[in-house]
Formats: C-alpha cells, structure tokens, sequence
C-alpha cells in the first residue's frame, strides 16, 4: 500500500507555503517531521524519504517562496522568512505538537533558525548536508537571469541568489546552530557537489561543530554527494535511519 499524499496550496494573501502531506492525518499521527528541501529544490525532493518514514509518521514536505508550488510567492526571501513561513504553515494545518525538523542544504540553515525562532515546536533536527560552515557556496554563479547549475523546475532564480548570497555573508546564519538546544544530528556527504572531489562539510567544520555543541551527532553517509543524499535509495535510507533515532 502506497504512502497517503495531499497537497496544500500555497497563498500570497496568507503568506503560506504550499506543502505536501505524506503519512496519516494528523489527528492520527504517533509523529511529525518538517522536512525543508534545499536551495533550488522543492518539496518533491523528499518523495524517496517519505516513502521510507514509518507508517505512523506524518510527514509536512515544504515548498519554500519563490520554489515549486510557492513559486509564485514573492519576497522578501531569507532564511529567517522562510522559517517565519513555516511557523504559519503548521499554524495552518492545526499542528500544536512538536516535531522532529528535517533540511538538506540550504534547509539545513532554516530548521536551525526556526528551531531558534521557535523553540517550542521543535523535539529535535536533522541536518542534512547544511547547517555548518560549507567548505564552498551552494552558488557559484552571479548571473540572476540565468540557468541554475542543478537546473530545478519552477524555481525563481532572484529567490536562489539571495538566499545563496545570505548563507555566505551573514554569520548568524551558520551561528544559529550554536544556540539551539534541542538534539540535532548532521548528516555529511562523503562526497561533495557532483564536480567537488572532497566533501562538502570538512572535517575540520566537523571538529568545530562538535566542540561548540557537545550533544552534536555526526554521520558520514558513504557512497552519496550532497545531492544523492536525498535523491537516491541508499541517501534517503540514511536520512531515515537518523530520523528514527529521534523519533
């Protein structure tokens, strides 16, 4: 039997990011998980993972402004705004119980804000390829009105660019993750972007993040870069494993 799935619209009026629902409903639900796709991607991105949750988990995959079914939500963009977003997402949908907050990449960066904006809504995270110092930038490209490198569909470049250019500038963004008190695991890549012969979250990040955190998990998934970590089986069977650790 297949995962039970069902779309929300987003709305410009409301400020509310489209989303995917996959598992129960939630008055049915043992757990929740917010997963926060990343950089280009969109909530489609997690359909491997979702399929691997337990049956009794409901899962919330997003669709961040200006991506996927929120592409037509203007900004302004930033990792606080999207994390504001999601707070009226789940203030929507009824959800009042915490949950376990799943990003990848630059979704990494927005569930420690939001775990730090809302302490109260968060059990736990996993951080998948983000949430650390990168040991290069998720962009590399400074033209707005041209083609992204990873070539997602319904993606407004203006929104990539932006929120690309935060991660790399602005401190509090990488910091956030010092100040959350929740537990968190970071899952690492053994590989990094398809064209990086390294990873992307070097050993030295690992060392640093840990020192800062003690409670800080980390993972090294083999065999996957910073993309096949979520988009292929044995990547989305890793991210599984760790969300069952905290489930």
């Amino acid at each position: 039997m297949g995962v039970k799935s069902r779309s929300v619209d987003a709305s410009a009026e409301f400020g509310l990011p489209a989303a995917i629902l996959d598992g129960p409903d939630l008055g049915h639900a043992s757990d929740m998980v917010l997963l926060i796709h990343g950089l280009s991607a969109n909530a489609r991105s997690w359909s491997l993972l979702s399929s691997r949750l337990p049956p009794d988990v409901m899962s919330i995959s997003v669709d961040l402004r200006g991506r996927g079914g929120s592409f037509f939500l203007d900004g302004p963009w930033g990792v606080a705004n999207h994390a504001h977003d999601l707070g009226r997402l789940l203030d929507s949908l009824g959800v009042a119980q915490r949950l376990l907050v799943v990003g990848h990449s630059m979704g990494a960066f927005v569930a420690t804000t939001f775990a730090l904006l809302y302490p109260d809504r968060v059990r736990g995270l996993v951080l998948v390829e983000g949430g650390v110092e990168l040991s290069r930038p998720l962009i590399d490209w400074d033209d707005r009105g041209g083609s992204h490198p990873f070539g997602a569909r319904r993606v407004d470049p203006e929104a990539v660019y932006q929120d690309g250019v935060e991660i790399i500038l602005d401190p509090r963004v990488v910091a956030a993750l010092e100040e959350v008190e929740c537990p968190a695991e970071l899952l690492r890549a053994e590989k990094g972007m398809p064209d990086q012969s390294g990873p992307l979250i070097s050993q030295e990040t690992v060392d640093r993040a840990t020192s800062r955190m003690s409670g800080l998990r980390v993972t090294t998934v083999p065999a996957v870069n910073h993309n096949t970590i979520v988009l292929s089986p044995g990547g989305a069977d890793a991210v599984a494993a760790a969300i069952r650790r905290q489930l």
